[in-house]
């Protein structure tokens, strides 16, 4: 009866640890699938922080050319005023004839000159509309 009761136990107990190392089983493969899906998150996670730094610097190359361009506008205007003023007094001067066929040609190449360069400031400032568009995006 002893024999009995040992062989007993001991299937119970080879049950139980049969059970016991399946379910031990079950969990280690679930584990190891979220062990590789955070893996693979973790790959992706890695992949945006190396696009948002490619990007960061991006923008601040675009923002330091934008303030280059700005300055450059800057400076056409100031050159265009200055240039519009001097003809301005230069066709308000006594002068002869043949000086004033000069000044007018003059004036005439100074005023397209003017347009060209209001024409190059207004594509700046478009350029620079998209730019900031781009930017927000």
């Amino acid at each position: 009866m002893d024999d009995v009761l040992h062989t007993k136990i001991i299937s119970a107990w080879c049950n139980d640890l049969k059970e016991t190392n399946a379910t031990f089983s079950s969990l280690a493969k679930h584990v190891s699938a979220l062990d590789g899906t955070l893996a693979a998150q973790r790959s992706v996670i890695g992949t945006v922080q190396a696009d948002l730094c490619s990007l960061s610097a991006m923008q601040y190359r675009t923002s330091f050319q934008l303030d280059m361009l700005e300055n450059h506008q800057l400076e056409l205007e100031s050159a265009l005023d200055n240039l519009e003023i001097e003809t301005e007094e230069l066709g308000s001067r006594p002068t002869s004839s043949s000086q004033l066929d000069h000044s007018e040609d003059l004036l005439c190449y100074a005023e397209d000159l003017s347009v060209q360069i209001k024409a190059i400031c207004r594509k700046m400032h478009e350029m620079r509309g998209r730019v900031d568009t781009d930017a927000t995006v």
